[in-house]
């Protein structure tokens, strides 16, 4: 469900932002002041902040990746009122996301489309869930810091356990489960047996 008014006429251009969104992780809508972008964008967003209330800005201004919480597509409004996030934007969808779908895609089972995000109905969400034809399967989410991390583990442990108790999967223990981070000091596999994978060591 988005936060599309009852009210709202469509656009020449909503199509093109729909297009857009399908293909790439982040996109920034652009114009004149009061010609509707936030109204165009709440119409195919589920979630949005708004960066002119000064208790948000704050909040964000403090902890980038609480700008990026919520259902998707979001919608940043007024994201200038904190230039930086331009960069964390970029982290969280340029360095992570073309990445995993590079690597995914040049492993000799790859699905044609080998990386998905999840969501069900329990309102669990991860970023992305890697298929292979053989019914493997390993899950990722992606957090900007180590603040994070606990979150990621706990929605992939969930999505383990979910999988775990249908009697219909084919494989219902994971390859792996990790959490990629846009800033933390090390690698690491966590007592549950989740790896903690700084972006930065990502290579080609």
């Amino acid at each position: 469900m988005t936060l599309r008014s009852s009210k709202y006429a469509d656009r020449l251009l909503d199509k093109m932002l729909e297009k857009h969104l399908r293909a790439f992780g982040a996109v920034e809508i652009i114009g004149t002041m009061w010609c509707g972008k936030t109204w165009m964008a709440e119409a195919h967003a589920e979630t949005k902040i708004n960066l002119s209330n000064t208790g948000i800005r704050s909040l964000i201004e403090a902890d980038h990746s609480l700008a990026f919480e919520g259902g998707k597509p979001h919608v940043i409004d007024e994201w200038q009122e904190i230039p930086s996030l331009w960069d964390a934007t970029r982290l969280a969808v340029d360095a992570v996301a073309g990445e995993r779908e590079i690597y995914a895609s040049c492993m000799d089972s790859a699905l044609p489309e080998p990386v998905r995000y999840y969501r069900d109905s329990d309102n669990l969400e991860v970023d992305a869930i890697i298929e292979l034809r053989d019914g493997r399967w390993a899950g990722i989410e992606i957090k900007l810091s180590e603040n994070k991390v606990a979150e990621g583990i706990s929605n992939l442990l969930r999505l383990r356990n979910k999988i775990a108790s249908n009697p219909l999967a084919q494989n219902p223990e994971p390859a792996f489960l990790a959490v990629l981070v846009g800033k933390t000091e090390f690698c690491r596999k966590t007592p549950e047996g989740v790896y903690v994978i700084p972006c930065t060591s990502l290579t080609a």
